[in-house]
């Protein structure tokens, strides 16, 4: 399974023929693969298939073609080390969420009372800590690629965009990211009014925000570990579980030492 960059550009002109010279002389001169395809408008498209090339091809057009018109070039592509970045990311939000279910969702009669009476304001508080940081991390993560001042954010969308290409994947990632945004709709305001800002009325009223059930959380979770796997298995040729195997062993161990 190969793995294609595509870069766009607008209104080449005379500066074509060049430019093609150009991405083939890169493409040869790093042992990758380089097509290219005129679009219905006057946009052209040149495709590789090695990150790093196409990045080099990119600094090309900014500095010798395109200059300070930048609304002349369109890319979005991720490299290897930004999908296993990603990936290990996910694995991680997902165990803090793996660990509050355990030790607060999950845990029995006598597991809750041993936590009490070790350490009752303790866990009190973590209990807090893990429900604001799940809620940030799963907004987080269904953010809008592109911010306000134009920067581009590590999100599911970049990656949804980042293999339109595929036609069979990106229908697939589209579908899991819209799933995804509708858990979303129902935490954020928790998102907004609580945990990423104090808002005063909201916190004096004493009302919950962000109702979302149990079955509702680990489908958002399934959702995002097949994605990921989708992408993995796109660029590695291999499927990725984010489901870490220690996490539920090291919840369980502290429960157990709790009633020791």
């Amino acid at each position: 399974m190969v793995t294609t960059y595509a870069i766009s550009v607008r209104s080449l002109g005379s500066d074509f023929e060049g430019v093609r010279v150009k991405a083939s002389y890169l493409a040869a001169s790093n042992g990758c693969q380089f097509w290219w395809k005129p679009q219905p408008t006057d946009w052209h498209d040149f495709i590789f298939t090695n990150h790093n090339v196409a990045i080099l091809f990119v600094g090309f057009l900014l500095s010798d073609i395109v200059g300070s018109s930048v609304e002349r070039i369109k890319f979005v592509f991720v490299s290897p080390d930004e999908v296993r970045l990603f990936a290990n990311h996910c694995v991680y939000i997902r165990s803090i969420y793996e660990y509050a279910r355990r030790l607060f969702s999950q845990s029995n009669e006598a597991e809750r009372a041993a936590m009490k009476s070790v350490a009752p304001y303790f866990f009190e508080d973590l209990a807090q800590v893990f429900a604001e940081f799940v809620i940030l991390a799963a907004c987080r993560v269904t953010d809008p690629w592109t911010g306000r001042r134009g920067s581009e954010n590590f999100v599911i969308e970049l990656f949804t965009n980042a293999f339109v290409r595929v036609a069979p994947l990106h229908r697939k990632l589209t579908q899991l990211q819209s799933s995804m945004d509708e858990h979303r709709s129902r935490i954020e305001k928790a998102r907004h009014k609580l945990t990423a800002h104090a808002d005063r009325e909201t916190i004096m009223s004493g009302e919950p925000l962000g109702a979302a059930t149990w079955s509702q959380w680990e489908q958002f979770w399934k959702d995002l570990g097949d994605f990921v796997s989708l992408v993995h298995e796109q660029v590695f040729d291999s499927s990725f579980d984010i489901r870490a195997a220690m996490v539920r062993g090291d919840a369980e161990m502290v429960l157990k030492k709790l009633q020791a």
